[in-house]
């Protein structure tokens, strides 16, 4: 079964490899490289959430006889909620399953996404990533590091900023789980919204912590996983 993880921004799909240890042996992570990260560091970053949509969908081959589940933290809620639309329409069959997290529904994401002021020194910009949590203050003690990433991160969030919500009708046809940090911005309230675009099985699961609280129960969450799967 692949296993699609879509990061948050400023990240590359590598976050995730702290699951495979707690997935069942039947997930098959797949390998995605994005931009200005990882392997790609040298490339410039995606200028649009429609262009890096674009590019991860096209490192994605899913055999006709493989199931696919899709897993996005923050900004990778927003691209699994687009990529549904793209895998349906090319494999004909919906994912077994859809987890997002940490993201408010595409509906609410520009218009609630607190977006750091990308014209700030990078210091500066890093230091308010750093109070939304899951990155240590103690980045701001090493300026080849902030310069190294706060352009991307300047850029991953103009694009989520610029995000062109187009009304779709409410018919993601498969079960959809919604986890929330229980200290994050990200609210119930918002949470909920997501199950007008559900017309499968929705539920919500709340986590102790911020905005990152998956780092702090990643094997909590992998069995979670393992278990909603089996189901």
């Amino acid at each position: 079964m692949k296993l699609i993880c879509l990061p948050f921004a400023g990240g590359d799909f590598t976050y995730f490899y702290r699951f495979k240890k707690y997935l069942d042996t039947e997930f098959d992570m797949v390998e995605l490289s994005l931009n200005s990260r990882g392997g790609k560091i040298s490339v410039p970053n995606y200028q649009s959430f429609s262009e890096m949509l674009e590019d991860i969908f096209s490192q994605i081959n899913i055999p006709d006889d493989e199931d696919y589940v899709l897993f996005g933290h923050s900004m990778g809620g927003l691209l699994s909620f687009e990529l549904y639309y793209k895998l349906i329409e090319k494999y004909k069959r919906p994912p077994k399953k859809i987890f997002i997290s940490a993201c408010r529904p595409p509906n609410l994401i520009v218009k609630k996404t607190k977006v750091p002021d990308e014209n700030q020194s990078n210091r500066d910009y890093m230091a308010e990533i750093v109070k939304l949590g899951g990155t240590p203050a103690e980045i701001l003690d090493y300026p080849d590091l902030v310069d190294l990433l706060a352009p991307v991160l300047k850029q991953d969030f103009h694009n989520i900023g610029n995000y062109n919500f187009h009304e779709k009708a409410c018919n993601i046809d498969c079960p959809v789980t919604v986890l929330f940090g229980t200290k994050d911005s990200i609210n119930k309230e918002d949470i909920d919204g997501w199950k007008q675009f559900v017309q499968n099985k929705f539920d919500a699961i709340s986590f102790k912590g911020d905005h990152f609280f998956i780092s702090d129960h990643v094997e909590e969450i992998a069995k979670m996983i393992n278990e909603q799967i089996a189901a």
